[in-house]
């Protein structure tokens, strides 16, 4: 999985979804993303639709640009910042929850205790 490669807001990342696709295939073709596994070029595989939580009443939809290695052939998942691997809510709501910031998170209780695992 590659990560933090699109440094933007969701708002943003939403409105320019084929600008940003169309600019990550131009440096796949001229090799400017590399396999985090090994190392070598990778090429376009397609998207796929994700949604985000950022509270009860605000739920986006996004679509993931994947990439796949030419040498190795994994496919991996071009993530913006606001998204965290293998979690629904967004980055930001997480790491408010678990600083115990004067935040209100609608994640269930056994959600917020994995996540404050996670970090430890």
């Amino acid at each position: 999985m590659i990560l933090g490669l699109l440094n933007i807001c969701c708002a943003e990342y939403i409105s320019n979804e084929h600008e940003l696709y169309n600019n990550i295939r131009e440096k796949a073709k001229v090799g400017s993303i590399k396999c985090p596994d090994c190392g070598n070029s990778v090429g376009m595989h397609g998207t796929y639709k994700r949604k985000v939580i950022f509270t009860e009443f605000d739920v986006q939809t996004v679509n993931i640009i994947q990439v796949r290695c030419k040498k190795c052939k994994n496919v991996h998942a071009v993530i913006p910042d606001f998204i965290l691997p293998k979690k629904q809510y967004n980055s930001e709501t997480i790491r408010k929850t678990i600083e115990g910031k004067d935040f209100e998170c609608v994640a269930d209780d056994s959600t917020i205790r994995r996540w404050k695992q996670q970090v430890t």
